[in-house]
């Protein structure tokens, strides 16, 4: 048994669909746990893992394809009426250091000699700038107690060296186990409230430059960001 499947074999749900199905709810949005959808089609004996999911959590064509099916029968199955109108007061907070003011820059709205605007998709954002030149740099003034990225893990990806307001440069690789040849994009924080690194709210800094390390299971050492993530606080 794998140890994502107990809570279910439990009769509970996961952690983290538990934390997601209380957010929807503080939103009165509906929730469909697909998760349990594939658990289910698994223990009927019709299919195994192997041909839903490539790890605990990134399904395969097959798994998405379950997804959907059980999306759409959820939707087809609702009474359907407008939405109330009236506001509704939302709970207090779930974390104590939710991040609330967040906000997206583009990449391709930031000065980067040296990096390449690419016009194709990380995820859901449309484009990306990339780089593939261990030292070249990029730097991203930014408000507020938070700083991260929207960028791609593939099978070439690389690392890159970070470093906020003149702090010593730290490592951070953008391979993972799950990028594959089309790639997978995914958020990295630097800094952030819930992780306990946020930085003093004000003016900062990043400069981030292309590593000459990387994974040894790459096969380069390419760097594509799509965005940079920040919290300014008013």
């Amino acid at each position: 048994v794998r140890d994502f499947e107990r809570p279910y074999q439990e009769g509970i749900f996961p952690p983290s669909v538990a934390l997601h199905q209380k957010v929807a709810e503080d939103y009165r949005i509906p929730s469909i746990d697909v998760g349990k959808a594939l658990w289910t089609l698994v223990q009927s004996g019709k299919t195994a893992w192997e041909t839903l999911i490539l790890d605990t959590c990134h399904p395969l064509d097959a798994g998405y394809a379950v997804y959907a099916e059980t999306v759409r029968k959820f939707l087809e199955s609702q009474d359907w009426e407008a939405a109330s109108s009236e506001p509704a007061a939302l709970p207090p907070k779930r974390h104590p250091n939710a991040v609330e003011y967040t906000r997206f820059t583009d990449a391709w709205t930031v000065d980067a000699p040296g990096w390449t605007r690419e016009n194709q998709p990380v995820s859901l954002f449309p484009h990306r700038i990339a780089c593939n030149r261990p030292g070249t740099e990029l730097e991203f003034a930014f408000r507020g107690d938070a700083i991260g990225i929207h960028w791609l893990s593939a099978d070439d990806s690389g690392n890159v060296e970070w470093s906020v307001d003149g702090s010593p440069f730290r490592s951070r690789a953008s391979w993972t186990p799950w990028g594959g040849k089309e790639g997978r994009g995914y958020s990295a924080m630097f800094h952030d409230p819930l992780s306990g690194s946020a930085l003093p709210p004000g003016e900062h800094r990043l400069k981030l430059r292309v590593s000459e390390q990387t994974d040894p299971k790459s096969a380069g050492t390419w760097v594509r960001i799509a965005g940079f993530y920040t919290n300014e606080i008013p």
